[in-house]
């Protein structure tokens, strides 16, 4: 039974809750409550460090194991076993250390090379949106196609100035925190100096490379396209060409294709050159 104070009419419909940072309508707005944002990851990021984590990884357990193997040798050089069975510990027990402190020492080599490569791929991102930020005419001076592959927190290509200063800036702070001496500390600068800008000239390479295997990949699509519309006609056989008037003629069965081809059009037009060199001879 109905209410007496029910009110008839059309029920409101509720409108449904909007999703918080997924508004499509006004998510383009700058002062939106419910903008999205977006990280975005340099693909150098995630390629440098794991690579550099596994070298430190393999040249911390290499020099971890050299040394704790030295160390268990000169602790026990007073007491060398001598029966079959203290050997077998005597081995054992080295084996055990030698693979404890390879993965001890790997791990802190892995650890602190990659916290290198990840600060200094951060720096070199930073540094080139910061320069188009501020220099952003020096910055399409040179411009280079842009690897799409490749994501970076640049808009634009590469530069080398920044992986230059990104190398020496890294280790300068390195340098200062460890308070190492001035000759090392210069030449320290500028072996990242160096290896920043190898760095920086190695992803204009890669952009330039990519680009022409795009311009490559284009050309054979749009010459693929063009001959599916224009097809090129069949090479003759030997017997068309006997009949086109070259009775005489010297045919090597390697040089003749029954296939067409567009590589091999040059033998049919050396051909026709010689039946028409034949022909003004007779005429003459």
């Amino acid at each position: 039974m109905a209410s007496g104070n029910a009110v008839a009419g059309p029920s409101k419909e509720r409108e449904p809750a909007p999703v918080k940072g997924y508004n499509y309508e006004e998510d383009d707005e700058a002062d939106h409550p419910q903008k999205r944002y977006y990280i975005t990851i340099p693909s150098t990021m995630l390629a440098s460090t794991p690579m550099a984590m596994a070298i430190g990884f393999f040249l911390g357990g290499r020099r971890g194991a050299s040394k704790a193997r030295l160390r268990f040798l000169a602790e026990n050089a007073h007491r060398q076993p001598t029966t079959v069975q203290g050997w077998y510990f005597y081995t054992k027990t080295r084996n055990y250390r030698v693979f404890f402190a390879a993965c001890k020492s790997g791990g802190q080599y892995s650890l602190g090379l990659g916290a290198a490569a990840l600060a200094f791929t951060t720096l070199e991102e930073y540094i080139g949106y910061r320069r188009e930020k501020h220099f952003p005419k020096q910055s399409d001076a040179f411009a280079t196609p842009v690897d799409p592959k490749r994501t970076s927190w640049r808009k634009g290509p590469p530069h080398v100035e920044d992986g230059m200063l990104a190398g020496s800036l890294l280790t300068l702070f390195a340098g200062m925190a460890y308070r190492l001496p001035n000759p090392l500390l210069i030449r320290g600068v500028l072996v990242g100096f160096t290896l920043g800008s190898i760095f920086s000239a190695g992803l204009i390479a890669q952009d330039k490379l990519a680009y022409s295997i795009r311009m490559k990949k284009a050309a054979d699509a749009a010459a693929d396209e063009v001959l599916q519309e224009n097809p090129s006609p069949d090479l003759p056989t030997r017997t068309e060409l006997g009949e086109a008037g070259a009775p005489g003629m010297e045919v090597q069965g390697s040089q003749v294709n029954e296939t067409s081809g567009s590589e091999q059009m040059g033998w049919f037009e050396w051909a026709m050159d010689k039946v028409r060199v034949k022909e003004d001879q007779k005429d003459a």
